[in-house]
């Protein structure tokens, strides 16, 4: 059976999963605004080669 959480401590884990998610959006914009992307065709490249291992 499921163990249930107190209801605070349920809310404050919801809140610090929403804040990491938060904090990895951030992250990514920034490696946007730095230039570190990959474009759309070297990673349809990588997964064509993932496919076939």
């Amino acid at each position: 059976m499921k163990e249930t959480k107190k209801p605070a401590v349920a809310l404050t884990s919801l809140i610090e999963e929403a804040e990491q998610r938060h904090q990895r959006v951030l992250q990514g914009l920034a490696d946007v605004d730095a230039g570190r992307v990959v474009n759309q065709f070297d990673m349809q490249a990588f997964i064509a080669r993932l496919k076939q291992v």
